[in-house]
């Protein structure tokens, strides 16, 4: 970890000077660094100081938490927020619920953080900022989203096929953080590789700076193929920017880079000689006085050469957007990116390639504080964005995307920033890292029809988590099988949502119990109702693919809380898992049937594995005391652990295509015929295999057998007609055979016999 140099003389020069000193007198110290400097690691070490020698101030507890919240120490935010609220329900401090469920959020409790910002919305309607309003509002649906989307599947191939073409999917690829030579200040942002030259900004004592390094790489195309670095070093010729982040985008002999100057950040442009600044100026047109300017980045799309920026200038969507200029005979006024890339939030940190706009947001639908998106160009537009998922995103800030691609080594480095801990999430998340996702690539001319894109797209519903009430299905039995399905179990479940109601808010007084109803309403439709939806959107896409030809297992994993002995358990997930056997063997009026038996006519099939656990998974802080129903049987906890998954689904190998003959019968006695009578007989012939039955002839072994066959070709699941006839020439016993020569197959024999009268 990384020594935070700020940090540590902050706190070193607050402790030195705290002899003698009041609350009032640390107080009065951090609001001068707020108003004055803006300096918050500098605040957030007073404000400290005076909590710890008066912790009974209400206002300096809340100026510490937003001081906490500043330099991204989140969990201790959080707690103070919280002893803010929980003091007197929020009657002194009402926005602490807000903090509250912002902190929740980034920290990843989509759950508490959606419940906290619908209660902040109901409980602070008529007296909230109505900005912090606006931002909660959305928040409650942003929450659901990352509710959603936090434990799918996903698929890096396609992310990093998306940042390439869609004719490359990544081989291997790996996520490494950049190593202690290029992180070790107090922040890093912006990285941009330049041929074999990484270039990023470093922030040291209250300055960024641009840095550079040697990027080395090898053609060995194995996992840990990674970048290393070399040869670390300042740019020269560009000045330190005491307030702007001083990015760099550099292509041939022109830069651009964003740095303060008469109080507002500017950007800026000049002369790039290899590998040193000559000359720089203002952009006086695409500046606006007064406003910031600032994370310019250069890109050429269709012969032209465009100018992506971040602006708070008029004329916006709100907070910093993303601009841009052309270049035509000189840079053009700037126009702004549009509603679809901007929002009421923060847009930042654009970086262009392959017909994508790589960018970060505050705004759009995230897993909390800065994600990182790309939204296709369409025209001189951009479609709606696309999140990069848990791939690359976390729920702290992630940010400063940039695409280096060799064609030549098969690869693709994708570097981001990111304030996430390293390890343990009750860290400080102060400061930016640089991070470099690694994909070696390889072509790949089947991508859009393939059975993986088939696969990946069903991998990205999972896992459908189904839950149960105590004991259910078929209570008190020993059995391992149930005839019930799923639907049985939730509808009977749902049937008890008052019961946990009551019992989640029985004893507790005015808004606990509120909570507590809340949070019940909120377990049934964000687990239960969220898991049957889940799984109906599941079984759809897979019988569209199984109806398609496509062969699949999936894995169940059952899980039980802890009330009973564990051998009963098993056997209580085993009805469990069961219970979705079924559900799949009904829906659809028993269309999976056919699939499950192994008697598909395109010969696809379904196949279950189910994975009973029992108690011995089971959560060991659940209670398993019989008495305390409330605790062992409606808590949240323990419905927690009352479920199934559906974890996995692998595609099965494709049978064999081959048609498959079947007889009506494989022989026939036409009994006694008389003589010069003519016998027949229908013979049916069914193509029970998987591709078209091709007659190529019926041959009969002398001229007393006649045939006729209502066609050649026999589709898979189809039947035709065979008439047989014979006339026996001589009296007494009869015997023939005739052959059926089916192409490319062994012949099919039907076997006649007759008895002739004298």
């Amino acid at each position: 970890m990384k020594v935070r140099l700020l940090f540590l003389l902050t706190w070193l020069l607050v402790s030195l000077n705290g002899f003698g000193q009041s609350p009032d007198m640390y107080e009065r110290y951090g609001d001068e660094a707020v108003e004055n400097r803006n300096a918050w690691p500098e605040a957030f070490g007073y404000y400290k100081q005076s909590y710890e020698l008066d912790s009974t101030s209400l206002v300096v507890r809340r100026k510490l938490a937003h001081a906490a919240r500043e330099v991204k120490n989140y969990p201790l935010a959080l707690e103070l927020y919280k002893a803010n609220y929980e003091m007197d329900e929020g009657k002194s401090d009402p926005d602490a619920l807000f903090y509250i469920a912002r902190l929740e959020k980034i920290m990843g409790r989509y759950e508490d953080a959606q419940r906290n910002f619908k209660k902040y919305t109901k409980k602070y309607k008529a007296t909230a900022d109505r900005k912090l309003m606006a931002v909660a509002t959305h928040e409650v649906k942003s929450s659901q989203w990352a509710l959603e989307h936090v434990a799918k599947h996903e698929n890096p191939d396609s992310l990093f096929a998306a940042i390439v073409d869609t004719g490359f999917a990544k081989v291997n690829w790996k996520i490494n953080r950049l190593p202690e030579t290029v992180i070790r200040s107090e922040s890093e942002l912006s990285p941009f590789q330049s041929m074999q030259t990484l270039y990023y900004s470093e922030y040291v004592e209250g300055k960024w700076r641009v840095r550079a390094a040697d990027v080395l790489t090898d053609s060995v195309q194995h996992e840990s193929n990674v970048p290393t670095y070399a040869n670390i070093r300042d740019v020269p010729g560009l000045p330190a920017s005491e307030g702007g982040q001083a990015n760099f985008s550099q292509v041939g002999d022109r830069f651009f880079f964003s740095q303060v100057n008469d109080g507002f950040t500017q950007l800026m442009t000049g002369s790039w000689d290899g590998d040193h600044i000559v000359s720089a100026y203002v952009m006086d047109i695409l500046n606006d006085e007064g406003t910031i300017n600032t994370m310019p980045h250069f890109a050429s799309i269709n012969g032209k050469d465009y100018l992506f920026f971040v602006s708070n200038r008029s004329g916006g969507e709100g907070g910093l957007d993303i601009w841009y200029s052309v270049d035509e005979n000189g840079w053009k006024k700037p126009k702004n990116a549009g509603k679809k890339i901007n929002s009421e939030g923060d847009e930042v940190t654009p970086f262009y390639h392959n017909g994508k706009l790589f960018f970060s947001s505050d705004w759009h639908n995230g897993f909390g504080g800065l994600d990182l998106f790309y939204a296709n160009r369409k025209g001189e537009s951009f479609d709606k964005p696309v999140n990069m998922g848990t791939t690359i995103n976390s729920g702290y800030n992630d940010l400063s995307p940039a695409i280096f691609i060799s064609q030549a080594l098969g690869r693709c480095d994708f570097y981001y920033a990111s304030n996430k801990p390293q390890q343990d999430a009750k860290e400080s998340a102060c400061c930016n890292d640089l991070y470099v996702a690694t994909a070696i690539l390889k072509r790949n001319m089947e991508r859009s029809d393939s059975v993986q894109s088939v696969l990946n797209a069903l991998m990205s519903e999972l896992p459908v988590i189904l839950y149960f009430h105590n004991d259910e299905p078929n209570p008190k039995s020993t059995s391992p099988s149930t005839a019930l399905s799923y639907s049985d179990a939730y509808n009977s479940y749902l049937s008890r949502k008052d019961d946990y109601i009551r019992e989640n808010s029985r004893g507790l007084s005015d808004e606990k119990r509120e909570d507590g109803a809340q949070r019940t309403l909120d377990f049934f439709e964000l687990k239960v109702e969220k898991g049957m939806n889940d799984l109906k959107r599941f079984s759809d896409a897979l019988l569209t693919e199984l109806n398609a030809g496509l062969s699949f297992r999936i894995y169940v994993r059952g899980f039980a809380s802890p009330r009973a002995k564990s051998d009963y358990n098993l056997n209580l997930t085993k009805r469990r898992t069961m219970s979705l056997l079924n559900y799949f063997r009904m829906a659809h009026d028993g269309a999976f049937l056919p699939y499950l038996d192994n008697e598909a006519v395109n010969s696809a099939r379904l196949e279950i594995v189910m994975l009973p656990f029992g108690e011995v998974k089971a959560d060991n802080t659940v209670s398993d005391d019989l008495v305390d129903e409330r605790e062992s049987i409606f808590s949240r906890a323990a419905s927690m652990e009352r479920r199934i998954e559906i974890e996995e689904v692998v595609a099965l190998a494709p049978p064999v295509q081959r048609p498959v003959l079947e007889l009506s019968q494989a022989s026939h006695d036409f009994g006694t015929i008389s003589p010069g009578a003519l016998a027949e007989h229908e013979f049916i012939l069914t193509n029970s295999g998987n591709m078209d039955m091709i007659i190529d002839s019926v041959s009969v072994p002398c001229d007393c057998i006649s045939t006729q066959l209502n066609g050649s070709v026999i589709a898979p699941g189809d039947s035709k007609s065979l008439i047989i006839q014979i006339n026996p020439k001589q009296p007494g016993e009869f015997r023939q055979d005739v052959v059926l020569n089916i192409a490319g197959e062994k012949p099919a024999i039907i076997r006649l016999s007759a008895e002739r009268a004298e």
